[in-house]
């Protein structure tokens, strides 16, 4: 593929010959020592540039080795060069946020290092030979405020870390995606693949670099200057060039290796007549200098996360075990993909319920790849032809639409589990270190990155108390440290069973660390970094013009309360305050409102007895939900059905807070039965039901007439027959919708899930009604019908069965009570349910009834 080059001074395109004449001779001067430069362009992450790269500087032992690294991570090299230093790992840069905007966010980079990874050889072979390491892209914090300048996102996405490793010139030049499409591959790793990756083997360092250097040059000749110009490209290559010069002047005609992303490469082997200058320390603003930079482990995981426009190779473990395959002896593709399939098979034995593959299906599944490669001119099976030969061998009886197992294993090992080291020396943020000795004072296992459970005793003892508001506050940071697997509800109207212990899974990961480093500018504690994402988050609702949200506003609260450090978020108190009277909608209000109501009903174990804005806050949010109830009769019909449930669940609100006087439902926590507490909320009543009378006086319909029946009814000042006309004015209305007709019903349903078993007029008018419509009508009546019985739990499903088969003289349930089974036919039952176990988990399916007996503890 030849693409049209149109020089300027020509007259017409370049001509075939012409392009590969122009080709050869570029890759040649790339590779012969020009001016005592010798240039490797390279791909980061691949194995076959970092073979062929540290077979070229064995060879050369040039004097100066260049790297197109940020200048500011030259001061990082002892520490990359140190013995206990092993990839994965990962150079963070941090930019500080603004002194003079407290909500300026930090900007984070990232420079993942990997066991495949060009730069890792050459700065190993830096110390093997003597060479002096010079890293010449512009400093990270020049780049990284070029990328910030140019975002106007939320702030809150603005601390995302940018990957300074982006490859998106070569993966996605016009070039590239033709080459895509002329070769038949899926996507452009599969091309880099085929065309070097493959060559492993090949012992001609020069030929491969020659190859690679041609292929970027017509990635970059089909890539627009302006593009170039706006990612900066042109700019870090004016710097690029200085320190290339630079070393080539210190190394005194000695050889000079340049080791740079290939897009770059004819940069430097041909400057432009016009180069752009290259921004100058003193031109960088002092909010947009690079603040620290910090040596981290990573994972393997993380560096497949960056496939495709960032890092550019997937699978990592794959390619580094190609590397070192590929350094032991011949033929590394063939004999990596016999071992990928046994260890294939080996971990699907491990897998619990995956069955492995036989032996002749594995033997088939090589044979199978081997042959793709033949087929497609490769000296061996890479990637593409693995996966190709597993979805080909392996999948015969999977059903893919439910995901496979196999699949998912063989993606598992060629991706890798790997977790990089660092030495002690590096150091780390103070917000990272405060929070792993947080961690660690709370008896939280984080040596391991694998993924375990804990469960804490919230309401009995302060440690477990302490460890809950860390994983809060580790939640609210969006480290993925802990997920809440089970807890109490502090957000529903209804109320429920006080829940008295909280279970989490937790799992310390690289990621952990890396989202830490990313929020290390924001404050050195666990505190100031959440109340500067408290303040974040408030900030990114007023610029979405979502300052009256009063349920997001109070969910910053819950999160402040749950991670502990609401005494310090002084910026949420005004805001919900705000929000709480200048919101309008209805609905929202009361969602508002029931997790106020929680806060308050849990305030003892989050700490909260003493809080005093607690109580004003609720009384706030009731009295602004009671001034909303007249507009519910001009409310839009799409908003009648939730508005309904919203009174109803206000109704339910209101009998909390006033018949318990707003007393906390939770256990008592131990040590904290003195506390001097805060005023319970005081609501009104009679105000509620009066706005209630005024609304009914409206004549409402649908679900909100039999929201406000069942109110009057339970209230005392509307009948059951009420309730029942409404249901039936409802149900007999023909020429409404399925939902409409269900529409009082429902209300009625939202405010008393027992009303159809307790009145025996309402159970009358639905069994009357469904008596006598003809089969059509019920059927088109049923989904409606269906959701609108959804509210009962089962135990009430039972009761209102039992109900309606007493009236309709049905015969008596199935007793289940069997007095005539004996003793030795139970102990007979028993052996054989053991021995049905024992068969089940010896055929791998055990999880079956381990599954079972886990959703039976939760119930």
């Amino acid at each position: 593929m030849s693409p049209a080059r149109q020089k300027t001074g020509e007259a017409g395109p370049e001509s075939g010959a012409a392009l590969r004449e122009r080709l050869r001779v570029y890759g040649e001067r790339l590779v012969g020592g020009t001016d005592g430069v010798f240039h490797f362009p390279i791909r980061h992450h691949s194995p076959a540039c970092a073979l062929h790269l540290k077979r070229a500087l064995a060879e050369l032992r040039p004097a100066a080795i260049v790297l197109e690294m940020p200048a500011d991570f030259e001061p990082l090299v002892p520490l990359l060069a140190h013995q206990e230093t092993e990839p994965p790992i990962a150079i963070v840069s941090v930019i500080d946020r603004d002194s003079r905007d407290r909500f300026a966010p930090a900007v984070l980079g990232y420079w993942p290092i990997s066991d495949s990874a060009p730069e890792w050889v050459a700065l190993k072979a830096a110390g093997a030979i003597g060479a002096s390491l010079h890293f010449a892209d512009l400093p990270s914090g020049v780049r990284l405020s070029l990328h910030d300048e140019g975002e106007q996102e939320a702030s809150a996405a603005r601390l995302t870390p940018q990957v300074l490793t982006d490859e998106d010139a070569i993966t996605y030049s016009n070039y590239a995606q033709a080459l895509i499409r002329r070769v038949g591959a899926r996507d452009f790793n599969e091309v880099w693949d085929r065309l070097f990756e493959s060559r492993v083997d090949d012992s001609d360092w020069r030929q491969f670099f020659a190859d690679v250097g041609r292929d970027c040059l017509l990635c970059r000749e089909t890539t627009s200057e302006r593009q170039m110009t706006e990612d900066g490209m042109l700019a870090r290559e004016a710097m690029m060039r200085d320190v290339l010069a630079e070393a080539k002047a210190a190394a005194g005609g000695r050889p000079v290796a340049a080791i740079f992303g290939g897009i770059h490469t004819p940069a430097l082997l041909d400057p432009p007549s016009d180069p752009q200058r290259r921004p100058e320390n003193g031109q960088v603003a002092p909010s947009h200098a690079a603040d620290r930079a910090y040596l981290v482990r990573y994972t393997e995981a993380d560096l497949d996360l960056l496939n495709g426009y960032a890092s550019g190779m997937p699978s990592p473990r794959h390619y580094a075990r190609l590397l070192a395959m590929a350094e032991t002896g011949d033929h590394a593709a063939s004999r990596l993909a016999t071992e990928t399939f046994l260890d294939l098979a080996e971990a699907l034995r491990r897998r619990e319920g995956s069955l492995p593959p036989a032996l002749p299906t594995l033997t088939e599944a090589v044979r199978h790849a081997d042959a793709l490669a033949r087929l497609r001119e490769l000296p061996g099976p890479g990637r593409s032809e693995i996966l190709d030969a597993a979805r080909s061998c392996l999948l015969k009886d999977e059903d893919l639409f439910y995901g496979s197992d196999i699949l998912e294993t063989l993606h598992e090992l060629m991706t890798g589990a790997g977790v990089g080291k660092v030495p002690k020396e590096a150091g780390t943020p103070p917000l990272l270190d405060a929070a792993r000795r947080r961690a660690e004072a709370l008896r939280f296992s984080i040596d391991e990155p694998s993924v375990k459970t804990r469960q804490l005793d919230i309401h009995r003892k302060a440690r477990h108390r302490a460890a809950s508001r860390f994983a809060h506050a580790m939640a609210l940071l969006e480290t993925d440290f802990a997920t809440l697997k089970r807890g109490p509800n502090l957000a529903t109207a209804k109320g429920m069973k006080p829940v008295l212990f909280e279970v989490w899974t937790y799992a310390w990961l690289p990621s952990v660390e890396a989202r830490l480093t990313a929020l290390a500018a924001t404050g050195d504690t666990l505190e100031a970094a959440c109340v500067f994402v408290l303040r974040e988050a408030i900030v990114a609702l007023e610029n979405a013009g979502r300052s009256d949200d009063s349920e997001a506003a109070v969910a910053l609260l819950g999160d402040a309360a749950k991670a502990g450090v609401l005494a310090h978020a002084h910026d949420i108190f005004p805001h919900l305050d705000q929000a709480l009277a200048a919101d309008a909608d209805f609905s929202r209000l009361v969602r508002a409102l029931a997790r106020l109501e929680g806060l308050w009903r849990g305030r003892r174990v989050l700490g909260l007895s003493r809080t005093a804005a607690l109580a004003p806050l609720v009384e706030t949010a009731y009295r602004r939900t009671l001034d909303l109830i007249p507009t519910l009769i001009d409310a839009p019909a799409a908003a009648m059905p939730a508005d309904a449930r919203a009174l109803a669940d206000l109704y339910h609100l209101t009998q909390r807070l006033t018949t318990m006087g707003g007393a906390d439902e939770t256990v008592p926590v131990q040590g904290q039965e003195g506390a001097a507490p805060a005023s319970a909320p005081r609501v009104d009543r009679a105000v509620f039901e009066d706005r209630l009378r005024g609304l009914i006086a409206a004549m409402p319909q649908g679900a909100l007439a039999g929201v406000l029946a069942t109110i009057g009814f339970l209230s005392g000042w509307r009948s059951e027959g009420d309730v029942a006309q409404v249901v039936r004015s409802g149900l007999e209305a023909a020429s409404l919708s399925p939902q409409e007709r269900c529409g009082p019903l429902d209300g009625a349903l939202a405010v008393s899930a027992v009303l159809l078993r307790r009145s025996e007029e309402v159970l009358g008018v639905v069994d009357a009604f469904l008596a006598r419509i003809d089969e059509d009508s019920f059927i088109s009546l049923l989904p409606a019908l269906r959701k609108t019985l959804s509210v009962l739990d089962p135990d009430e499903v039972d009761a209102l069965a039992a109900r309606i088969g007493s009236l309709q003289s049905l015969p008596a349930p199935l007793d289940l009570d069997m007095p005539h089974v004996g003793e030795s036919e139970v102990r007979d039952n028993l052996a054989r349910s053991h021995a049905l176990t024992g068969l089940i988990e010896a055929r791998g399916l055990g999880h079956w009834l381990r599954d079972e007996r886990e959703e039976e503890a939760q119930r």
